[in-house]
């Protein structure tokens, strides 16, 4: 693994055991030990003490080492990280290892970079390119996954709205986000706008229209095989069953699955025209029948701990994700109103 790879795996085990991101002081410990650096010298590129840098350090290691059950420390921790990687992949099950391959020999993590000459290209010039507001700011190639968003276009205004949800995401860590707005006011637009200027801090970005009113079977494989690279790994696969088994998986385990991915990667998910699924002419924010279990769906995404955000936009929003607003939990709404002025 490189440096970037050993940040990005390290901030994914940091964030699943305490539910917050690597700092810059972490980051700058973790390039150090990389790079074969002694705690003092470090400190002196800080600068700061010796001694607190090797107490800063200590901490980090007694977090990997509850993760790994293995003694983590400085002169272990490159050939230990890489353990773990393995087994934390691992994890994730049979099915979802579609999104892991070997090629000559060598683990390949296909999620974060596809194994070819043009994306490895593409990815270096992303990183020379990516804005440096942090020395220690890591920088990935998201996967998307947005053959059912719009185009871009233009859009007018919203300069609130867009500063909001941006920090909603990225500072406050909000998992599960409603866009609310009757229909032409602009959610979708919106929603295309804050993906443009925020994917480079995701893993995977992808956008499902729920204009055909999917159940939740079919939007979850949907999800799975996207966040798995089955597109690629389809060319790898010699049987038919191999390649569709995802799709033949009961919803729960699909909704294991997916929620692992949640977990262990940080992914972008919008569905846009949610209002497709609820019912007509009854109390605003039910569920049509066939679709009462995404009820549920929604509850895990606000309640369960993960590093990930999912974005719906519609004309109302589903009960539950209301009530959860109210509690201490990571779920905003936003409701759009008209551009007043800028619309002249």
């Amino acid at each position: 693994m490189d440096i970037q790879d050993v940040l990005k795996l390290a901030d994914r085990l940091v964030f699943n055991q305490t539910e917050k991101h690597l700092d810059d002081l972490q980051k700058t410990i973790i390039e150090g030990v990389c790079q074969g650096k002694k705690y003092a010298d470090i400190a002196e590129n800080i600068p700061c003490s010796e001694g607190y840098i090797r107490d800063k350090a200590s901490d980090l290691w007694k977090i990997l080492s509850n993760l790994s059950g293995e003694d983590i420390n400085k002169s272990n921790f490159c050939s230990a990280l890489e353990r773990l990687q393995f087994s934390v992949y691992s994890k994730i099950g049979d099915y979802a290892r579609v999104g892991i391959n070997k090629i000559n020999n060598k683990l390949n993590i296909c999620s974060d970079r596809l194994p070819s000459s043009e994306n490895e290209t593409n990815g270096k010039n992303r990183n020379r390119s990516a804005n440096k507001k942090s020395e220690y700011r890591v920088t990935t190639l998201p996967n998307k996954n947005i053959r059912e968003a719009p185009e871009l276009g233009k859009m007018y205004g919203r300069i609130k709205e867009i500063s909001t949800l941006e920090n909603w995401i990225l500072q406050e860590n909000s998992r599960l986000i409603g866009i609310l707005g009757i229909s032409g006011i602009g959610k979708t637009k919106l929603s295309r706008h804050l993906l443009e200027k925020i994917q480079d801090n995701f893993d995977y970005i992808i956008w499902k229209n729920l204009y055909h009113a999917p159940t939740l079977s079919t939007l979850v494989a949907q999800l799975v095989l996207s966040l798995s690279n089955q597109i690629y790994i389809n060319f790898s696969l010699s049987e038919t069953t191999e390649k569709n088994s995802l799709l033949d998986l009961e919803l729960e385990t699909l909704l294991s699955i997916f929620y692992e991915y949640l977990r262990n990667y940080r992914c972008l998910i919008i569905l846009d025209n949610l209002q497709a699924i609820l019912a007509e002419n009854q109390f605003s924010g039910n569920y049509q029948n066939q679709f009462k279990n995404y009820s549920e769906f929604f509850q895990n995404i606000g309640e369960l701990p993960h590093q990930s955000c999912l974005i719906f936009n519609s004309w109302e929003s589903p009960l539950e994700i209301i009530n959860l607003t109210d509690l201490k939990t990571p779920v905003r709404i936003m409701s759009l109103n008209g551009i007043g002025e800028t619309a002249r």
